[in-house]
């Protein structure tokens, strides 16, 4: 027994300097890593802070609105009061749509208006206007998702959504008051005939035969940010509403038009990638500033507000996996 005992002993220590070799080599292997991981992820990290510098310049040099004359303001005020009160339907969308879903003759415009009969429209209390304007209960039910579409954007308080800290937060409170929106919220289609809206919009032809194209355009971007409405989007509806978002941003900052805010493109834009893809989510929660603009609906923010590596992150990604080869950057 004792020679075995001795024997073992042997062996054990035999065994220990290749067994300390062994687990000095795999520390030193798992060192290695570590720093491999860590120096891609500086690489990263620089690379992202570069592409986001680099977009935030360029993003920069084409906010300088151009400035326009009292004698200009006056003449498109004036022109702005002689068009019809109504919503300038985008012929795109009139002519896709056939007469099973959108029949003009069925969208509902409250008979008492302030703008067809105001002295009477401005002797009822504002919770009697509201009352006044909601679509009749028999009707709603048989309008189809682009009559009532239309309609929505022909509400006569549709302008109040303007005159809270937020348009989101103005939109809550005509979503809360009004039926139409209730109704429309609760299509299953509403995405998918809002996305198709929007697509057919041109900015310049909105704002030329529009009298309040900057007002329905607001409430068309709180539509289309809705969570139900971004929820309700197939993968192919997300990358077309991305698209449409980015080009439509870009139109607006290259024409330096004062009639629209590229904003609102990216509101709508970064709250739909928020609820669909799980890396952007990510993006958008590690900055605080964007978390709060993208979540809360917070009126205005600006470029510099947010961190370089998150903007170039965030350009990175959808560059990669959402936007299209026309729009490829």
């Amino acid at each position: 027994m004792g020679k075995i005992k001795r024997k073992e002993q042997k062996c054990m220590k035999a065994k220990k300097p290749f067994v300390l070799a062994r687990s000095m080599c795999m520390a030193i292997c798992f060192l290695l890593l570590v720093v491999v991981c860590w120096s891609f992820f500086l690489i990263q990290q620089r690379s992202y802070a570069q592409v986001g510098k680099e977009v935030k310049e360029k993003i920069k040099s084409f906010i300088n609105p151009e400035s326009v004359t009292e004698e200009e303001l006056e003449e498109y005020q004036k022109k702005l009061n002689a068009m019809d009160f109504k919503f300038a339907i985008p012929s795109e969308f009139q002519e896709n749509a056939n007469n099973t879903t959108l029949d003009l003759s069925k969208v509902y415009i409250s008979p008492i208006n302030q703008y067809e009969n105001r002295s009477e429209w401005l002797s009822y209390s504002v919770q009697e206007r509201v009352a006044l304007s909601q679509v009749p209960s028999e009707l709603l039910g048989e309008l189809s998702t682009d009559e009532l579409i239309v309609t929505c954007l022909n509400y006569n308080l549709l302008g109040d959504i303007g005159l809270y800290n937020s348009l989101q937060q103005g939109f809550n409170i005509l979503k809360n008051q009004y039926n139409g929106f209730q109704e429309l919220l609760k299509r299953k289609d509403a995405g998918s005939r809002l996305l198709a809206l929007y697509k057919a919009i041109d900015f310049n032809e909105l704002y030329e035969k529009d009298r309040f194209s900057s007002i329905r355009m607001n409430t068309i971007h709180m539509l289309l940010a809705e969570e139900s409405v971004l929820r309700s989007l197939n993968d192919l509806e997300v990358k077309d509403l991305i698209n449409e978002c980015y080009t439509k941003g870009k139109e607006l900052l290259e024409s330096k038009s004062g009639g629209f805010r590229y904003t609102a493109e990216v509101y709508v834009g970064l709250r739909c990638l928020y609820l669909h893809d799980s890396s952007i989510k990510r993006a958008i929660e590690r900055d605080g500033s964007l978390k709060k603009f993208v979540t809360e609906g917070a009126q205005f923010i600006s470029i510099d507000e947010i961190e370089d590596t998150t903007v170039g992150e965030l350009s990175v990604l959808i560059q990669e996996h959402y936007l299209r080869e026309e729009n490829s950057v």
